[in-house]
């Protein structure tokens, strides 16, 4: 009977062990989705971040591009010769011939 006692106590220790054991890992495993998530947010902000950079940028391009269309407009509307327009703002020829 005593060695029996003995060795329920022993196995109710080890079950009480394999428990801690148990709850350490789960614990760890959802420390490391935890962490896992929060790349996965903060990759998808800096992928938001790139394309709303890449559309400023874009928007920049085209703002000066407009800019230029304007200098050369009205620099031809006040008679100056094509090549010197498209020598001074690098617009094609044939772009500020259709002003």
């Amino acid at each position: 009977k005593e060695e029996t006692e003995k060795k329920l106590s022993e196995t109710a220790k080890q079950l009480e062990d394999e428990k801690k054991a148990s709850k350490q890992k789960d614990k760890a495993l959802k420390e490391k989705d935890k962490a896992l998530k929060d790349e996965k947010k903060a990759s998808k902000e800096k992928d938001k971040a790139l394309e709303d950079k890449n559309k400023a940028l874009e928007d920049e391009k085209n703002k000066a591009k407009q800019l230029q269309l304007e200098l050369a407009k009205i620099l031809k509307e006040n008679g100056v010769p094509i090549d010197v327009i498209h020598k001074k703002t690098g617009l094609p020829t044939d772009e500020i011939e259709k002003l």
